[in-house]
C-alpha cells in the first residue's frame, strides 16, 4: 500500500497578465506559527504584527515596502485559521529566510528586496543580496525597548507599529518571542512567525512516496530513500539518503506511522546521482 502526496508550491508569474501581478498571486501551502527559537530555521514565512491595540492586528501581515514611500512597510489583512494555522497567503506577505552561519537574511518574496539595518524608525531595503544585512535571533527580552533598540516602521490603521530589531548589537539582533508574549513599548512588538510546511501522513504500511518543487526537511522518526531497479533480480533497492529531500527528487519514505510536520527549507540539498 503506496501514499502519493504531491506538493507544489505555486511560481510567482506577474508577468503573465498585466491585470494579475505578483502581489495579487498566492503562495500555496500551509504555514504553522513557529513558537520555539529553535524551530526557526531557514524556510519561508508569514510574518504577523501582534496584537496591540485591537484584536483585527493579530491578523495583520507585514508586507513589503509601501507603494510609493520606499522606508515604510506595507500591511495587509489576513486570516489564520482556527488550528492557528494560514492557507495560502498572498506572495507579497511571504518572507524568506535564508541562514548561514548562525545568522538570517529576510528577503520579500514578491519583490527580491532584502531587509536592510539602515536609518532608524525605517524599513531599509536591498535588491543585492551581497548587501543584505545578517541578523541573529535573539529570544524576548524587556530591555528591546526605543531607544536601545531601533525598528523597522510598518503603517497600520493610520498608526505606527514597529517591527523591533537591536541595531546596537554586531550583528544586529532580530527579536524572536514565544507566542503570547509579544509586547514592547511604544508599540514596539516582536512578530509571531507562521513557517511554511509540508502536512505529512505515514499509514501502516510505514512506506510513502514524496516529489515536491522545494527542498524539505524530515523529522528524526522519518528517512528519505531513493530507488533502484534491479532489472536482473527484478527488485526494487532502497538506499537511504537521510532525512533531507531536495526539490524535484523522488523518493520513498520509510518510518512509523502517524501525522507529521515536514520543514520547507531554502537550502538546494543534495541531489543522488541515480
Amino acid at each position: 500500500m503506496k501514499q502519493t502526496f504531491t506538493y507544489l508550491v505555486a511560481a510567482v508569474l506577474g508577468f503573465l497578465s498585466p491585470s494579475l501581478s505578483s502581489w495579487a498571486q498566492n503562495f500555496n501551502g500551509v504555514f504553522k506559527e513557529v513558537t520555539s527559537q529553535a524551530d526557526f530555521t531557514e524556510g519561508y514565512y508569514v510574518i504577523i504584527k501582534p496584537f496591540l491595540a485591537s484584536p483585527l492586528d493579530t491578523e495583520t501581515a507585514l508586507c513589503g515596502v509601501k507603494t510609493g514611500n520606499p522606508n515604510r512597510g506595507d500591511i495587509e489583512q489576513i486570516k489564520i485559521e482556527p488550528n492557528g494555522e494560514i492557507h495560502s497567503p498572498k506572495s507579497s506577505s511571504v518572507w524568506k529566510v535564508e541562514q548561514k552561519q548562525g545568522t538570517f537574511t529576510i528577503k520579500h518574496e514578491s519583490t527580491g528586496a532584502y531587509m536592510l539595518v539602515g536609518k532608524s524608525n525605517q524599513l531599509n531595503v536591498t535588491t543585492e543580496s551581497s548587501k543584505a544585512t545578517r541578523l541573529i535571533l535573539s529570544e524576548y527580552a524587556k530591555n528591546y525597548t526605543k531607544p536601545k533598540a531601533t525598528a523597522y516602521t510598518f503603517r497600520a490603521k493610520n498608526k505606527e507599529s514597529w517591527l523591533v530589531y537591536g541595531k546596537h548589537i554586531n550583528p544586529p539582533t532580530f527579536v524572536f518571542t514565544e507566542k503570547g508574549r509579544h509586547g514592547f513599548k511604544d508599540n514596539t512588538a516582536a512578530p509571531r512567525f507562521f513557517k511554511l510546511v509540508v502536512p505529512f501522513t505515514m499509514s501502516a504500511a510505514q512506506y510513502a512516496t514524496y516529489y515536491g518543487d522545494k527542498t524539505v526537511k524530515l523529522p528524526a522518526d522519518l528517512t528519505a530513500n531513493v530507488g533502484e531497479i534491479d532489472a536482473q533480480k527484478h527488485i526494487l533497492k532502497l538506499t537511504p539518503i537521510g532525512n533531507v529531500v531536495p526539490a524535484n527528487t523522488a523518493v520513498i519514505i520509510t518510518g512509523a506511522a502517524g501525522n507529521y510536520t515536514l520543514d520547507v527549507s531554502t537550502e538546494a540539498g543534495s541531489v543522488p546521482a541515480k
